[in-house]
C-alpha cells in the first residue's frame, strides 16, 4: 500500500514536464500551455524592451539567411514591425519565445533564461519547432 502512495506522490508531482522539443509546432505548444493554463508575460514595445531581449531579438532574426547581416537596430526594426516576446515561468524556470512575422509567417526562437544569459533551445521556421538541442 506505501508503494501505491509513493508512486501516486511521484507521479502527481512529474504531472507536467516541460520539454519543447516533445511539441512539432507552435500550435501543439500553445495548445498546452492553455491546457495546462500557462500565462505568459507579453513584450511588444521596442522601446521597453530589455538589453537580453533585444540581444535574443537580434539572435533570431539574424537567424534567417536574408536577414544574416543585419546589426542590432535593424534586427530589432524587423522584429518590432510584427513580433513579441513572450515570458514563462515553468516548473521553476524561466523561458522567452521571440516571435515575430515576416509576410506572414511564423519564425522565432524558444530560449531558457538563466540570469542575465539565455540559451537557444529551439528555432521556430513556418511554425515548425526545430530542435537545437
Amino acid at each position: 500500500m506505501k508503494i501505491f502512495f509513493l508512486l501516486g506522490l511521484l507521479f502527481s508531482f512529474n504531472a507536467f514536464s516541460f520539454e519543447v522539443c516533445d511539441f512539432r509546432d507552435t500550435t501543439d505548444l500553445f495548445h498546452s500551455f492553455k491546457v495546462d493554463a500557462v500565462k505568459p508575460r507579453v513584450s511588444r514595445n521596442p522601446k521597453r524592451f530589455t538589453f537580453i531581449e533585444k540581444q535574443m531579438i537580434h539572435l533570431t532574426v539574424t537567424q534567417r539567411d536574408w536577414f544574416g547581416g543585419a546589426n542590432r537596430e535593424e534586427a530589432l526594426s524587423i522584429f518590432s514591425e510584427k513580433g513579441n516576446i513572450r515570458h514563462y515561468r515553468i516548473e521553476d524556470k524561466a523561458y522567452a519565445l521571440a516571435l515575430y512575422y515576416p509576410q506572414g509567417t511564423e519564425y522565432g526562437a524558444f530560449f531558457e533564461l538563466r540570469n542575465s544569459t539565455f540559451k537557444i533551445m529551439a528555432e521556430i521556421i513556418d511554425g515548425q519547432i526545430i530542435c537545437k538541442l
